[in-house]
């Protein structure tokens, strides 16, 4: 007589208590490894986790950052509202205008981010922003048509960005060229460290004596 589903899903449990107390038995005398190796595990985990992320923290911040700027001057509910709810994805504000990252606008509830659009508070243009310090006041100086400052800041339409002398634009990305060298010194090290852990792991996992007939009796 033919078995039924529920009788073939009986007889393949996910869970076998049994084999799991072989299984345990076997791991005793290879505890140490065993520790180490779940240790190494998580941090693998953790290391290919955190590459493709700082890989997307490098081009939005240093590489590529877009910045947008909403005029809130016609609505001071919103303007409350916003800076309130949304401090944190403040970089800068001149009045009734506030300065945040693109990408932070992704993270706003729909809710939010289509009343901000309807009600057109999104400027269109994609600006870069800069500290405001002595080289990069010099250089604000040689291109006012191109560069203006905005709050603590100073920004400048993307486009623009590449109309600026080569020696210029170097001298406003110096710190994202120094941010993303450190960005690129920690990113070696995770893959340095993820190298060597994935290699310790495969060589004790590999180095275990392994007899099936231990385990499944």
């Amino acid at each position: 007589m033919p078995r039924t589903f529920f009788e073939e899903e009986k007889e393949s449990k996910i869970y076998d208590k049994e084999l799991m107390g072989r299984l345990l038995k076997y791991m005793l005398p290879y505890k140490k490894q065993f520790i180490i190796s779940i240790f190494l595990l998580f941090f693998v985990a953790f290391a290919n986790t955190a590459i493709p992320y700082m890989l997307k923290y490098g081009i939005d911040n240093y590489i590529k950052p877009s910045e947008k700027i909403l005029n809130l001057k016609d609505n001071p509910k919103i303007y409350k509202e916003f800076t309130t709810k949304y401090r944190e994805y403040i970089i800068d504000r001149e009045g009734k205008e506030l300065l945040i990252k693109s990408y932070n606008l992704d993270k706003l509830p729909p809710s939010d981010f289509h009343r901000l659009k309807k009600e057109k508070e999104i400027k269109k243009i994609f600006y870069a922003s800069f500290k405001v310090n002595p080289k990069n006041t010099k250089v604000a100086k040689k291109h006012p048509g191109l560069i203006r400052k905005f709050g603590n800041r100073y920004i400048i339409n993307q486009k623009s960005l590449n109309k600026l002398p080569e020696k210029s634009a170097r001298v406003l990305q110096s710190d994202n060229i120094h941010g993303l060298l450190k960005l690129a010194i920690i990113f070696l090290i995770i893959l340095i460290f993820r190298f060597v852990f994935n290699y310790v792991q495969f060589y004790l996992n590999h180095g275990l004596p392994c007899n099936p007939s231990m385990i499944y009796g």
